[in-house]
């Protein structure tokens, strides 16, 4: 997978255009080019192109130069839910993020595998955004252990907890989350001691647990 980047320019319309091109396996360049707000601390860093297995719809289907923003959550709140738009020309480019912790990155790819070309000019639009209030980040309530796309959950409490859920997603070797998508695993109830394992064809050593839920 390669992620071209970076952003080489931007004006108070918030204009970008894109150039350059390395691997996404190395760490993004930083540039003193300014940063768009979304909304709030909800930043975009960089505007770039995408080729490789596309995660947002989970199917790791093959595309080339797909639009894709680096976004930082850098509001201290968990993000729910975003979805930002950009105008392209007479295209709207729409882009969904779920799931990010506070202080995180990911690189989110347009929804609808728009592509992009050198040159293109992605203009803001809007940004609708909402935040969970109280996310289990850590419970002690649940024991997880791994071993390659295997996953179990135990329920270590004294009583039945219903629909357990798992939300996690995938960094890339720089640390920084690939794509807007949050993995669901549904382990359903849990009597007290009691364990479910389940195999998770994208979750793996890169894979890392953003929120539990259970009641």
């Amino acid at each position: 997978m390669k992620i071209q980047k970076r952003i080489v320019g931007i004006c108070l319309a918030a204009m970008m255009i894109l150039s350059g091109c390395s691997d996404h396996t190395q760490t993004p360049e930083e540039t003193s080019i300014p940063v768009v707000q979304l909304g709030g601390d909800l930043v975009c860093m960089e505007i770039s192109r995408f080729s490789g297995g596309f995660v947002e719809d989970g199917t790791g289907a093959p595309v080339t130069d797909v639009a894709a923003i680096l976004v930082s959550n850098n509001t201290g709140k968990f993000l729910e839910l975003a979805t930002v738009t950009y105008k392209v020309g007479d295209r709207t480019a729409t882009f969904k993020i779920t799931g990010l912790p506070a202080g995180e990155q990911a690189w989110v790819l347009e929804q609808n595998k728009m592509q992009i070309s050198e040159g293109d000019e992605l203009i803001f639009d809007e940004c609708k955004s909402s935040y969970h209030s109280n996310p289990v980040r850590t419970t002690e309530d649940l024991e997880v252990t791994r071993q390659g796309n295997s996953v179990t959950v135990r329920n270590t409490t004294d009583k039945t907890l219903k629909n357990v859920c798992i939300y996690y997603k995938n960094r890339m070797s720089d640390g920084v989350f690939l794509g807007g998508i949050s993995y669901l695993i549904n382990c359903g109830d849990l009597d007290a001691g009691a364990s479910v394992q389940k195999s998770v064809a994208h979750f793996g050593d890169e894979s890392e647990i953003v929120r539990f839920s259970y009641q």
